[in-house]
């Protein structure tokens, strides 16, 4: 086997672990913060959408940083780095007293994690460029199955043996990913030549001048604030569209690992596509499908309904996620991968920032069903920018 496949095969199990952990809390994440003394449904939206914001808005601070150490001392490192920390701050989490701790762990998380961008990295340093797409939709595929095992664990988990439970296995979880990467991950990694490597601020500026890098980085930003809205939302419109508060979090769970496993199905195919037909032409055609898909998803009466356009939002927009990494891959200067993809984690984290505050305000102010609606006007952008992207070949 060539060694890219190897790393590749390696990079897939820790993925599925660290994905599955991740997102354990993802269904639980607001009625946890309930628990913790929020009361009244206005200030439960709020919380709820500063707590998704909080790790987010911190990556975006640190993803840049973590991507220029890459590319001076090596991925494997940063890998290491995130899926450790990960480990004993969410443990922590299970632990906590009230909401100011959890946000301040949740700070933390953002700052000492990022293992998608250091993975992605790695293999846009290591994989051969006419085989990205296959290889990243391979990883985004183990994502997705993780990310549907973990809110379907987590729902049960917290049904069953409360939330605070879900944060510890959390924490196992991600310890075992630790291990996974110190014995399984390899990089053959080769520093840049002194005489030619940049600073902090010069690596960034040539990854900005660049046009094709900055039309991808929009189109990241715009899938990331599409799906950040619906984080603190999807189990609140469950609960509106349910007789009883009994079971939500399990039924979120099943949503969300559903969508999961239906986008890892399509992922890797996708990522395929993408090297045959062109990453961008993929984009645009998963934009459009999403729109369609989108449309309905307001005026729903029951949850089941909801179950099942989101199942199908995973197959489609699984061919956004691969697509882009790609395509960042492709546009970005010889030698600094950790800079480009920390510069495309900030960008996403910019946008999972901001988008549960947004998600958390539309559907304060305006209503549950005009979170979704707003979801329609973002693909509409993004297929607009993606469209004159063509080719999988580097300009």
């Amino acid at each position: 086997m060539e060694p890219w496949r190897r790393t590749i095969l390696a990079l897939f199990v820790v993925h599925l672990i660290t994905s599955a952990g991740f997102s354990l809390a993802l269904p639980f994440l607001p009625l946890y913060v309930k628990q913790l003394g929020v009361e009244s449904a206005g200030a439960v939206a709020f919380w709820s959408g500063l707590i998704f914001a909080l790790p987010a808005a911190a990556m975006m601070i640190a993803s840049p940083l973590w991507g220029w150490v890459a590319d001076r001392y090596g991925r494997k490192v940063m890998l290491v780095r995130s899926t450790v920390a990960g480990a004993v701050i969410l443990a922590l989490m299970g632990v906590v007293q009230d909401v100011t701790q959890l946000a301040v762990l949740r700070v933390l998380q953002g700052l000492l994690t990022g293992f998608i961008a250091a993975s992605n990295a790695l293999v846009a340093a290591t994989v051969p460029k006419a085989r990205a797409g296959e290889s990243f939709g391979l990883l985004k595929t183990a994502a997705w199955v993780g990310t549907g095992l973990g809110p379907l664990l987590g729902g049960l988990f917290a049904d069953a043996l409360g939330f605070r439970a879900a944060f510890w296995v959390t924490g196992g979880l991600l310890a075992l990913g630790g291990l996974l990467v110190i014995f399984l991950v390899r990089e053959d990694f080769e520093p840049q030549d002194p005489t030619v490597r940049r600073g902090f601020f010069a690596v960034y500026a040539l990854i900005l001048r660049s046009a094709g890098l900055r039309r991808v980085y929009a189109l990241s930003f715009l899938d990331s604030f599409a799906r950040a809205i619906l984080l603190p939302v999807i189990p609140l419109y469950i609960l509106a569209l349910s007789a009883s508060p009994q079971g939500v979090a399990s039924v979120t769970g099943v949503l969300l690992g559903l969508r999961a496993f239906a986008g890892a199905i399509s992922a890797y195919f996708m990522g395929r596509l993408g090297d045959r037909l062109g990453h961008g032409r993929v984009v645009v055609i998963s934009g459009l499908l999403m729109v369609l898909l989108y449309l309905p998803q307001p005026f729903i009466n029951a949850s089941w309904q909801l179950v099942v356009l989101q199942l199908l939002v995973g197959v489609v927009g699984a061919g956004i996620l691969p697509g882009i990494a790609a395509l960042v891959g492709l546009h970005m200067p010889q030698g600094n991968a950790g800079a480009a993809f920390g510069m495309d984690s900030s960008v996403q984290n910019l946008a999972r920032s901001v988008g549960p505050l947004f998600g958390a305000a539309v559907a304060a102010w305006v209503s549950l069903p005009g979170a979704f609606a707003s979801i329609i006007g973002i693909y509409v952008l993004l297929v607009i920018i993606a469209l004159p992207i063509r080719g999988t070949k580097k300009p």
